[in-house]
């Protein structure tokens, strides 16, 4: 989906007539139609986002579940709109865009607004238009790319090996080994995640087998033994910016991913970084 697809003339105006921006968040509001209706009223101009610059302002709200797709209005202000508590040389915003979510999605249609207005040609370029008309002719605002949040699904790596309770340790090694792996996760019958084993575990238990073989009617140990059985688990389901988090405040570099109870792969923290913070995929072209 495309900026551009959820832009109508109806929902633009240029000029708006306020002069603070309480009052142009209010009147940008209106542009939603009475068969919409505004919840941007009250305090809700204090919990908008700003662009880099500061000449936008960017604010969302639930729709009271009578419409089904994103609505976007956007209102651009002929000189910086009156904002009480600008430090000294700060100037107001001038243009102000508003989106209206169905209830319920709200989290999972997360606009990529902040990297769409990282851009200042993409800010002067609405400054300069002089009509809805105008606006919507800019090639470099319509043809943005609207993407919806990112999900663990869309970002782990799915693998297909499993290491169960009684597999024998030896073969885990060899396992960490073949494949050059740093962690590997260890299953039930029903592949719901037991516990955890690390390289470093391993290495452990190779540096204290080496040389050593099992006395007779001694059982080879197995991953049972050395697993931790502490193991933090995220949804495949789960959005990745909460994934993030986790994985920023426990201070660990890969999680597992489980679906329905199942083990299916692995999240890993510089997928995590690419993902989120890779290089915006925004390209409007020129006007």
């Amino acid at each position: 989906m495309k900026l551009g697809d959820l832009l109508f003339a109806e929902r633009i105006r240029i000029p708006l007539r306020a002069r603070t921006l309480r009052d142009a968040v209010l009147e940008t509001g209106t542009l939603f139609g009475p068969t919409e209706g505004s919840p941007f009223g009250g305090s809700a101009y204090l919990q908008l986002g700003a662009s880099p610059s500061g000449l936008t302002r960017m604010g969302s709200a639930t729709d009271p579940g009578r419409t089904r797709e994103p609505s976007i209005a956007l209102g651009v202000a002929p000189r910086p709109l009156e904002v009480e508590g600008l430090s000294e040389g700060e100037t107001g915003p001038r243009i102000i865009l508003l989106v209206l979510l169905p209830v319920g999605v709200e989290r999972d249609v997360r606009f990529r607004m902040e990297a769409a207005f990282s851009h200042s040609e993409t800010e002067a370029a609405i400054l300069r238009s002089g009509s809805s008309e105008q606006l919507l002719g800019l090639r470099r605002l319509t043809e943005i790319e609207l993407k919806a949040a990112l999900r663990v699904e869309d970002v782990m790596e799915p693998v297909s090996y499993r290491i169960y309770a009684d597999t024998p340790l030896d073969e885990v090694l060899d396992l960490i080994v073949r494949r050059r792996l740093s962690t590997v996760p260890v299953v039930g019958e029903g592949l719901q995640v037991r516990g955890i084993i690390t390289a470093d575990e391993i290495l452990r238990y190779a540096l204290r087998s080496a040389g050593s073989r099992p006395k007779p009617g001694e059982n080879p140990p197995l991953a049972s033994d050395v697993m931790s059985r502490s193991v933090m688990c995220v949804s495949d389901d789960e959005l990745l910016d909460d994934a993030a988090q986790l994985m920023a405040n426990r201070h660990v570099d890969q999680l597992p991913v489980v679906r329905d109870g199942e083990f299916v792969g692995f999240l890993k923290r510089e997928d995590v970084l690419s993902a989120l913070f890779g290089p915006a995929e925004v390209d409007g072209g020129r006007d």
